[in-house]
């Protein structure tokens, strides 16, 4: 145990030393990355992991069997956390209400511990280099269910199971959720690598897309079509348990999530607050790099809050915004927050996202922050607007699934698969 972790924190060392030398993109980087992966496959403790698979997993089949007869394991960037409602956590919490067991596979950084294996009853948290070292553990289970693989990120390193799943005669699913070389290109997905994305894209049963430009781009990449599934809504986003008072101001503006500097327009928000000191816009999320004490006085910071808070302080806002950079990563993106603002009956102002396919007319784009002050003041004059949440409401997670699973039983693939498998299992 002494020897793993002196291990641990020398590797860590010098690993991030030698970022410092590699940039992002360079062959040197790619190799460090695939070093600190095998490094971490070795110094990690997993002192009883395989003993509670042994128990766990056919108490999962036995529970999916009395219920919906499938099962979904998920490969995920991100933990499984109700409280920050991404678009894996959402599927996951959908298939568990349906009786569908989740194995959710999740991405964690170097030294980050392991959340509990057994959270929510139905699903399996399992970090993602634990379950490189057993993929087959997993993939060579639950043959009397039918088997779904989610692939949510293209990470190399799942070139492997990607293989085992086919061989195992899982149905595998491509979901892309954003432009992840947009991501490497401002140092949010070292990992990625286009040769594996396409590879992914071209064998996967099932291609689904978040968007319309990334259907598009990967459609021009490899000849595929994606099936359009957009982001969804949790009906329960919209329930206000203890109502928030806050300040208001001329025009009360409001943004919930991440404030990563890699796709928050700043400069932006602080042209805006200087040029209408009159206006309130308050900020709820985490991920900021910049010091809360240095913000104007009418831009306040709320930080983090539970899910469940959020409509308490929304119902103060006039408007709810999404400013993001111009650039790849917003253009790929399909933000869950503006379904949200629309079901709590905010109209909804944004710079560098495409509106919701069907939400044109409730999200009103700017290219600029003179366009977007201009878009704030209409939008907060046009007032409540029952259709905004009825539109929302009617993009379910609930729905998302139903298309997710038509789009499976529809793939030709998968009844040529179901073909040579007598049935896919």
């Amino acid at each position: 145990m002494l020897v793993r972790k002196l291990l641990q924190r020398g590797a860590g060392r010098a690993i991030d030393a030698l970022k410092v030398i590699f940039p992002v993109g360079s062959t040197g980087r790619l190799f460090l990355q695939r070093t600190r992966a095998s490094i971490r496959r070795y110094v990690e403790p997993d002192a009883d992991f395989g003993r509670k698979l042994d128990r766990l997993l056919p108490d999962l089949e036995t529970w999916a069997i009395g219920r919906s007869g499938s099962v979904f394991l998920i490969l995920s960037p991100v933990q499984f956390r109700e409280d920050e409602g991404q678009r894996a956590t959402n599927l996951a919490l959908e298939m568990v209400q349906r009786g569908i067991p989740v194995l959710f596979i999740y991405w964690r950084w170097p030294g980050e511990k392991s959340a509990p294996i057994e959270g929510k009853p139905g699903v399996l948290q399992i970090p993602m280099d634990l379950f490189l070292r057993c993929p087959e553990r997993f993939l060579r289970s639950f043959h009397n269910l039918k088997r779904y693989v989610l692939f949510e990120y293209p990470h190399p390193e799942l070139f492997g199971p990607l293989a085992l799943a086919h061989a195992e005669g899982w149905i595998t699913v491509y979901d892309l959720i954003d432009d992840w070389s947009a991501f490497q290109r401002v140092g949010q997905a070292e990992w990625y690598d286009p040769l594996f994305e396409r590879y992914l894209v071209l064998h996967a049963d099932v291609l689904l897309a978040v968007g319309q430009s990334l259907a598009d781009r990967i459609g021009k990449q490899t000849g595929r079509q994606a099936v359009l599934i957009p982001n969804g809504l949790s009906p329960d986003i919209t329930r206000i348990e203890t109502p928030q008072a806050l300040v208001r101001g001329e025009v009360t503006l409001g943004y919930f999530g991440y404030l990563s500097d890699a796709w928050f327009d700043w400069p932006l928000i602080l042209e805006v607050a200087e040029r209408h000191p009159g206006w309130k816009l308050y900020l709820i999320g985490y991920g900021m790099s910049m010091d809360p004490g240095l913000l104007p006085a009418n831009v306040i910071f709320l930080g983090k809050k539970q899910r469940s808070e959020l409509a308490s302080y929304a119902a103060n806002w006039d408007v709810g915004v999404i400013p993001f950079k111009q650039g790849g990563v917003a253009r790929g993106a399909d933000p869950i927050k503006a379904y949200e603002y629309l079901a709590m009956n905010l109209p909804v102002v944004a710079t560098g996202v495409h509106p919701p396919p069907g939400g044109e007319e409730y999200v009103m784009c700017a290219r600029d922050a003179l366009e977007f002050a201009r878009k704030v003041t209409e939008a907060a004059a046009a007032g409540k607007l029952q259709d905004r949440a009825d539109y929302a409401n009617n993009c379910s997670w609930e729905e998302r699934l139903n298309l997710l699973i038509r789009a499976a039983a529809e793939s030709p693939r998968v009844h040529q698969k179901s073909f040579l498998f007598g049935g896919v299992r």
